[in-house]
């Protein structure tokens, strides 16, 4: 189970690529050869479908064809981007599940639901994949977890205590796999 991004029935990570590719405007034409929030090329666009220009085109539409693009060049379709923000995953098209992507994750990954980890030591849960993040609640050891999402050496966790239902961020440095 993925949970469906805040902004939209999409990824997260489009948002964040059209803000690197075009500083998030989705209707951009510079005259660069390059168009719209994704910066697609001409012959790019058609290949995977798109009619017109691209920047004339609804974001819908954009971030539909810039997935169809992934689907055959991966995130080396945008070079620059992909290794500012590090992209990596599935982002998914416009009404797809999404892997949440971080600028500042160092991976970002799909788990499986058979995903287990044992807790090694009593570990703090994070709001954030961060030592310095705000601590939600202790995890004792020995506490099975299942991994909703993988950062670098974070993964997302759900944990239950006495009724109350918390998710957040477990660093894998206190965790092993089951």
């Amino acid at each position: 189970m993925h949970a469906k991004s805040p902004h939209g029935p999409y990824s997260s990570a489009w948002d964040k690529l059209a803000q690197c590719e075009s500083s998030g405007n989705w209707s951009i034409n510079t005259g660069n050869g390059y168009y719209g929030g994704l910066q697609f090329s001409k012959g790019s666009w058609e290949w995977v479908g798109g009619s017109g220009l691209p920047h004339q085109a609804s974001k819908q539409e954009q971030i539909t064809r810039a997935y169809e693009l992934w689907k055959h060049q991966g995130w080396g379709a945008w070079p620059s981007c992909k290794t500012q923000l590090n992209l990596q995953g599935d982002p998914g098209g416009w009404g797809d599940s999404y892997y949440a992507v971080h600028p500042s994750a160092s991976t970002v990954s799909s788990v499986s639901s058979t995903d287990q980890w044992t807790a090694s030591f009593s570990v703090p849960l994070r709001e954030e994949p961060s030592t310095s993040a705000e601590k939600l609640v202790q995890i004792p050891r020995g506490t099975t977890l299942s991994a909703l999402e993988r950062r670098g050496d974070w993964i997302r966790v759900e944990y239950t205590h006495a009724g109350d239902s918390y998710t957040g961020w477990v660093s894998t440095g206190y965790i092993t796999q089951a």
